[in-house]
């Protein structure tokens, strides 16, 4: 299953200063199109812009978050689990976007979570603000948050899910005859093109490959 994206314009992983084994840096820097990222724990519910000074804190890197050692993460005590994406239309009007919670997805390797927020062109606002809601009393790594945003996003044709049918026919062979895919995975919609995607996960090495096989080929694994 593949989800076609767009031009990236904001890859916080890309931009993000590691505070290099030094305490008391704090969580902002800037970003490859002039604007900045900067992390804040806020007691008012997240809504920065119009917050009070005293319910402010700019994250830093004098915690020791999950599995990094001092100075190499930046956290703050008392965050959570919930993330909520906060539209600014000027300095006082905002709206909530998205409320995204953990425990409502399926967590993937090392407890890891994908939530994704679509917006028409022309309604990002003037300034998101992506909130991670109290929801526990321990240490929370900022490190571990990657924000990407993108523009001219092409919209995948509807796909439809045949791991279990491609399943039930490999049997751990280099190359499996699938026949018609019609026959095997049903009829699809009018314009679309009948093809297969495969996502490969190579465990030995941590690598993800992404295959698409013409309509009724056999599932080709030999890489030719």
């Amino acid at each position: 299953m593949f989800e076609i994206r767009g031009d990236v314009v904001a890859d916080l992983a890309a931009d993000y200063i590691n505070p290099a084994g030094k305490a008391g840096v704090t969580a902002e820097f800037p970003d490859a199109a002039g604007g900045s990222w900067a992390f804040f724990n806020c007691s008012n519910g997240g809504l920065l812009s119009t917050a009070a000074a005293g319910d402010v804190k700019l994250l830093n890197s004098q915690f020791k978050a999950f599995g990094s050692p001092l100075g190499l993460a930046y956290g703050l005590e008392d965050q959570g689990d919930e993330l909520r994406v906060i539209r600014w239309n000027d300095d006082t009007q905002y709206d909530l976007l998205g409320t995204f919670n953990t425990q409502d997805l399926t967590a993937g390797k090392c407890g890891s979570v994908e939530f994704v927020l679509r917006l028409p062109p022309g309604e990002v606002g003037k300034q998101l603000d992506f909130v991670l809601h109290n929801a526990g009393s321990h240490l929370s790594d900022a490190t571990a948050l990657k924000v990407r945003a993108y523009t001219n996003v092409q919209q995948a044709a509807p796909q439809t899910d045949v791991t279990d049918k491609v399943q039930a026919r490999f049997h751990n062979r280099l190359v499996t005859p699938l026949g018609p895919y019609a026959g095997l995975f049903g009829g699809v919609a009018a314009g679309v093109e009948p093809t297969l995607k495969v996502k490969l996960n190579y465990w030995r090495d941590g690598t993800i490959r992404y295959l698409e096989f013409p309509q009724d080929s056999a599932l080709d694994l030999t890489g030719k």
